[in-house]
């Protein structure tokens, strides 16, 4: 895409363009559907965009693999156009709820997939974070095609807080485990090795 200036611009599928050409199209009612990376992860188009998993079941590279039973189950099963279509509607649905005067305050300044938005209308769990570096932050669906410079960052569970209760009454455990031991210690001092002897010696 040519730039204001006549220069070729780094940004692969500029949306800026089709704002610019359709002015009734713009930040806060548009986005792009792409399965490649490059396309949409870039300044311009990263809020306005929805990163799909590839429908490549011989594999996205140039040589094909065997589709194999795994390959004939995800093609079969393959839902990401029912997902988009889903999401088509959130996002139509979210912006019928707004009035004239906030379509037109938003127009430049808040993205289909903003943040805000984004938790507005529910979609927060399809919000995933690639590295390598910088760190991107899409709304992805389905497994997206993934390379030495873009990596899904995977999230790491945390752990629950355990509660004082808890905590203390494995504390009172351990302490009652401790005093059991101590008492069958003691009770074994108490029989000597000699005592033990004579108790052999006993005639019945």
């Amino acid at each position: 895409m040519l730039n204001e200036d006549g220069d070729e611009d780094d940004y692969p599928k500029n949306l800026e363009k089709v704002y610019r050409d359709f002015p009734s199209f713009n930040v806060f009612n548009t986005f792009i559907v792409d399965d490649a990376p490059g396309n949409i992860k870039h300044e311009i188009n990263k809020e306005n965009c929805l990163l799909i998993q590839p429908f490549a079941p011989f594999s996205v590279d140039k040589v094909r693999r065997d589709l194999g039973e795994e390959g004939i189950d995800i093609a079969l099963n393959d839902t990401i156009l029912e997902d988009v279509e889903n999401i088509s509607h959130i996002v139509k649905t979210d912006i019928g709820g707004c009035s004239i005067e906030d379509i037109e305050e938003c127009f430049t300044d808040q993205p289909v997939f903003s943040k805000k938005r984004i938790k507005r209308m529910g979609l927060g769990k399809l919000l995933k974070k690639y590295t390598n570096p910088p760190i991107y932050e899409l709304l992805t669906i389905g497994n997206p095609k993934q390379s030495k410079k873009f990596v899904m960052v995977a999230g790491k569970k945390k752990k629950k807080k355990k509660s004082i209760k808890k905590k203390k009454k494995k504390k009172s455990i351990k302490k009652k485990k401790k005093s059991i031991k101590k008492k069958k210690k003691s009770i074994k001092k108490k029989v000597s090795w000699s005592d033990k002897v004579n108790f052999k010696n006993i005639n019945y």
